[in-house]
């Protein structure tokens, strides 16, 4: 059980926390670059696909309430997790986006 949340944990707080570590060790832009060129785009096909492939499965397909049922439900959580990792590694660049506005201006 404590291995599944600790999985859980790293799933969504991970991408969010290499962001700090990035802008603590290499800085604020780089980890700002590094969400606007990989990590954004990495979690919009992630979403896409994920949101398209459950549409298909949801409306095309057909869901019973065999097997497929908790399966679907699986799907949907998942999802869920992966956009909820997004928002918050979302936020932590905004955050970041912020304190960098604030920063003393380096001659």
């Amino acid at each position: 059980m404590i291995q599944a949340l600790l999985i859980l944990f790293l799933y969504v707080a991970g991408p969010g926390v290499l962001l700090i570590l990035c802008s603590m060790a290499i800085g604020t832009d780089f980890a700002i670059r590094l969400w606007r060129y990989a990590a954004r785009w990495i979690y919009a096909v992630l979403l896409l696909l994920g949101a398209a492939g459950l549409a298909h499965w949801g409306l095309v397909s057909g869901v019973a309430e065999t097997d497929t049922g908790p399966q679907y439900v699986a799907a949907l959580c998942l999802e869920f997790v992966t956009f909820l990792s997004a928002f918050i590694a979302w936020t932590i660049v905004s955050v970041l986006k912020r304190s960098r506005s604030r920063d003393p201006v380096r001659a």
